[in-house]
């Protein structure tokens, strides 16, 4: 049986709507202004479509890594996954948005597995997981700021 590796970001909580937030995460021309890990996102956003991601992986590796995934998941306003099925490490991204008074709540996972994600995650798994802090908290402070719902982004759905 494969075993799989979790990473979690903390949630945080954004105060802005489940939509606003989920317009952001789905505008992905302007990745780049908000996310430091992804610094070049292409996709339609179809299920089963590929996602071209732009990974910085400085903090990690020290370079800006390409990788395919495909679309696996979406629920407007509230789950968004895609998946990395090659390799001897695979995973599979989920970010959840979840109601809270004033606003919601933004978690992303990745789950690693394969018969490589072992030593891998022994090896990077804390630096993944402070990249994904990082992350929850650029979303949070651009969601907040007003930068980005403000800009009439509209849902992709």
């Amino acid at each position: 049986m494969e075993r799989t590796r979790i990473v979690s970001s903390e949630p945080v909580t954004i105060a802005a709507s489940r939509e606003a937030v989920w317009a952001i995460l789905t505008d992905l021309p302007n990745y780049h202004l908000w996310n430091p890990l992804s610094a070049r996102i292409e996709s339609s956003l179809d299920l089963g479509s590929r996602v071209k991601l732009w990974v910085n992986n400085a903090g990690i590796t020290g370079k800006v890594e390409v990788f395919e995934h495909r679309l696996v998941e979406k629920l407007p306003p509230e789950h968004l996954a895609w998946a990395y099925e090659k390799g001897d490490v695979r995973t599979r991204r989920d970010q959840y948005l979840a109601p809270a008074d004033g606003g919601c709540i933004y978690t992303t996972t990745d789950t690693f597995y394969g018969p490589q994600a072992d030593p891998m995650m022994d090896q990077m798994g804390e630096a993944i997981s402070q990249s994904f802090n990082a992350l929850a908290a650029a979303l949070k402070v651009f969601a907040e700021s007003g930068d980005g719902p403000a800009t009439g982004i509209a849902p992709i759905v």
